[in-house]
């Protein structure tokens, strides 16, 4: 069954060929060009894999796509995301599309792709809300970001689905007679909304949720500095193949539970898809935020042993701080995220983040980067 379906709006043959082949091919020689691309942009192609099928439908203009997505959404399978070019001559530009799209499916969410900077997101924002349906990327685009955001906002709009279908049933039930007590609704969809936003299997936010937690604390601008922290496992596959599914998921929890451990009631934690988790930290800098990754590392490396494992279990770690790295969240998550699979390349188990200069430690051959045993705390912790 076709899980995510994506409209691609960009007035570029070879842009639409590029979401062609990022978002649908089967080819394993296409799959392979981008994993090369991803490698020499990340210096690492452990990106996540394509989890569900994809349908794609590509125009090359505004007016191409308002009359795709009424058809889709009269034929009752409505288009989940859509991404839109801002300039698409000769016809009218992505933001008036995006204001169209918005009045047909006010459930769609709304990606504008763009290379210039002289359209204010605050702006866009006015022209389409609501302002959680819509996000941005900035050309060149990443092929990971294109994958990333196609998976995580369709799980979003299905999670969102779940849930309006359920407020429906609950609008169908009976009232209590008379004298009886009243059914626990407000309960129930209070429940019912939290399972939307949260992983099953550790109980963190799920991708989609978290995104909406970073675009409101950093739209704010209350809680600066911010820090951003992105994790992913090292040799995770090579978990799941020696010793089973079942004990690679209780490494994900025991990751989740070693965060828990390290963070404050005021951190927002993540499972973003896979084995990649975030962590934001209102009201943290650098130092906080390291303090937490190198002690979360030695958690995840004690609970391997315990696990009884063949395979180390380590992570790789890249922090971005608000506002000396970005201030906007696809800003923010685009250096940490690249820091991550920098501290990758350099051999995993590392901690990746600004000026090594702002912590107190001594620059490695990149001053701007910061390489760590995440074993092993500083001495005068």
């Amino acid at each position: 069954m076709i899980r995510v379906r994506v409209l691609a709006v960009d007035d570029q043959p070879d842009v639409l060929e590029a979401y062609q082949t990022i978002l649908t091919s089967t080819n394993p020689a296409a799959h392979s060009e981008v994993d090369a691309l991803e490698a020499h942009l990340f210096g690492s192609s452990n990106g996540p894999a394509l989890s569900r099928p994809i349908a794609l439908t590509v125009c090359r203009q505004g007016e191409e796509a308002l009359d795709a997505v009424r058809r889709a959404h009269e034929a009752g399978e409505p288009f989940h995301v859509a991404f839109l070019d801002v300039r698409m001559p000769p016809g009218p530009d992505g933001v008036w599309t995006a204001e169209q799209l918005r009045a047909v499916d006010p459930h769609l969410e709304i990606v504008i792709v763009t290379a210039y900077s002289d359209i204010e997101p605050e702006a866009i924002a006015a022209r389409v809300p609501p302002n959680q349906r819509l996000f941005y990327l900035q050309k060149p685009m990443h092929p990971q970001e294109i994958r990333q955001f196609a998976l995580a906002l369709g799980d979003s709009w299905w999670k969102a689905e779940e849930l309006r279908r359920a407020y429906e049933e609950v609008a169908r039930w009976p009232q209590a007679p008379a004298g009886a007590s009243p059914l626990p609704v407000p309960q129930l969809l209070r429940e019912l909304q939290a399972a939307a936003m949260t992983d099953p299997l550790t109980g963190l936010l799920n991708q989609g949720a978290f995104y909406a937690e970073l675009r409101h604390i950093l739209g704010s601008g209350a809680h600066e500095p911010v820090s951003l922290i992105v994790l992913d496992l090292d040799r995770f596959k090579e978990i799941n193949d020696t010793a089973g599914h079942f004990e690679g998921n209780r490494v994900l929890a025991a990751l989740a539970d070693a965060l828990r451990q390290f963070c404050r009631k005021s951190d927002i934690l993540s499972r973003c898809g896979g084995d990649e988790f975030a962590v934001l930290m209102p009201d943290s800098g650098l130092e906080v935020s390291l303090r937490v990754a190198e002690r979360a590392a030695q958690a995840l490396r004690e609970a391997g042993r315990d696990l009884g494992l063949a395979v180390p279990t380590t992570a790789s770690w890249g922090i971005a701080v608000c506002p000396e790295d970005a201030t906007d969240d696809v800003g923010l998550f685009r250096v940490a995220d690249a820091r991550l699979y920098e501290a990758k390349r350099c051999g995993g188990d590392q901690v990746s983040g600004p000026q090594a200069a702002e912590a107190g430690r001594s620059p490695q051959a990149d001053p701007g980067l910061i390489r760590i045993r995440a074993a092993s705390p500083p001495a005068d912790e």
